[in-house]
């Protein structure tokens, strides 16, 4: 790269406006780093202090939206190398970028800012959480080790008193716990509400999880002791439903509500739109019109009384489908150890939520319902990617919804 880069103390040198960091950041995307100095020379533009709109983070954070972590690397190397940004900047959360090659789980990254930049290993967040929180929540395991060998302490406490071993146990990631209680992370650490590991992993049905703190000997809650937790019960035989005595009554759905209708009513409205059956059916002539007529088939029958039943069915069987519990309750920056989220996802949508507005009549039509049912797995996919966990659970969940709607015949409150 034959042209230097501007002096971001020269009074001359401003910072980037929005529409000129949206090409800085196609640049950097493409890694055409010659192409980008030649265009912050023409314009007289400095990188030092520049922030990305979008989500108001400083430049070197945007390598992390890249798609593979050669692409990351080779970016950062290039903005620290040759640009002379600074690669232990913090975030707004006071994150540095060690956070999210964590989170991401690029080793070489990681080697790269510890080795030869000399990022702190354990570096605090504003919640008190470090690099290796980040790495157990995805379940990183290498990066684990990497963030081991390189002096991280298994032992940290978060603002909740939490260890990263409560992060582990909340997704399942049961070899991270075995790394972390190896490596003198203590496995009965109680946070500020008293539960332990156990706890939250017994909470998000990690069975498996639950089952190895257990060996490890994670204390038992006393609640446990008369009563197994439902993540670890055993399957039941199940009773015979009894048999109960159902009371019918004739309504009229029109739009999704119901409306009462006597028998008078009803033969009424019938003898008018089918004189010739009803005329047959008073006569007890139907055996003849069967041979006479030819009779379509009568559209099938709603499930529920009205659609807003139909809708709290779905959101509740939703929520006890399998990966049902990610979508469960909004989403929470600094458990879920996402902090760009709201910056990404502008309008956030979650089941409870949606069972919220549900019963407080928000909903005028079932079509803003399943709108917002769509907008919660949609945005899953927008912030993680199709290809990740959570993307795949999303658009399982997707077609979990469409199937829940021909079960329950939803198109008839349309």
């Amino acid at each position: 790269m034959d042209a230097q880069p501007l002096d971001a103390t020269d009074s001359e040198v401003a910072l980037p406006d929005e529409n000129q960091m949206k090409k800085i950041c196609r640049f950097i995307k493409t890694l055409k780093m010659d192409e980008l100095q030649e265009y912050l020379n023409e314009n007289k533009i400095g990188l030092t202090n520049a922030v990305v709109k979008k989500n108001e983070q400083p430049l070197i954070f945007y390598c992390f939206e890249m798609n593979d972590e050669d692409s990351c690397f080779n970016a950062l190397k290039s903005l620290v190398e040759s640009f002379k940004l600074d690669p232990s900047v913090i975030d707004k959360i006071e994150q540095t970028i060690l956070f999210y090659a964590a989170r991401e789980g690029y080793d070489n990254v990681i080697d790269w800012l510890v080795n030869d930049h000399h990022l702190e290993v354990d570096k605090k967040d504003m919640y008190v959480q470090t690099p290796l929180y980040y790495a157990c929540a995805k379940g990183r395991e290498n990066t684990l080790l990497k963030l081991i060998d390189m002096g991280a302490d298994c032992s940290s406490l978060d603002l909740e008193n939490q260890t990263a071993l409560f992060f582990a146990a909340r997704n399942g990631h049961t070899e991270i716990c075995n790394i972390l209680l190896t490596n003198n992370c203590p496995v009965n650490q109680k946070d500020k509400k008293g539960k332990g590991a156990i706890e939250i992993a017994c909470k998000f049905k990690r069975t498996k999880t639950v089952e190895f703190l257990k060996e490890k000997g994670a204390d038992i809650p006393q609640t446990w002791v008369n009563s197994q937790p439902k993540a670890v019960q055993k399957n039941k035989a199940k009773r015979k439903p009894k048999s109960v005595f159902k009371v019918y009554r004739l309504c009229k759905i029109t739009k999704g509500d119901e409306k009462l209708v006597t028998q008078e009513e009803f033969e009424n409205d019938f003898a008018q739109k089918f004189p010739v059956l009803y005329k047959c059916l008073v006569n007890n002539k139907l055996e003849e019109f069967k041979k006479n007529i030819k009779i379509a088939p009568l559209p099938p029958s709603p499930v529920f009384s009205s659609w807003k039943k139909l809708a709290i069915r779905i959101v509740k069987n939703l929520k006890d489908s399998e990966g049902g519990w990610m979508f469960k309750d909004p989403v929470d920056i600094k458990k879920d150890l996402c902090p760009d989220y709201y910056q990404v996802i502008k309008k956030p949508m979650d089941l409870s939520t949606v069972l919220k507005k549900i019963k407080n009549n928000d909903y005028e039509q079932m079509q803003e319902y399943l709108d917002d049912l769509r907008l919660i797995f949609n945005n899953c996919i927008l912030y993680n990617g199709d290809g990740s966990t959570y993307g795949i659970a999303a658009n399982s969940m997707l077609t979990k919804l469409d199937c829940l709607m021909d079960k329950y015949g939803a198109k008839y409150y349309m």
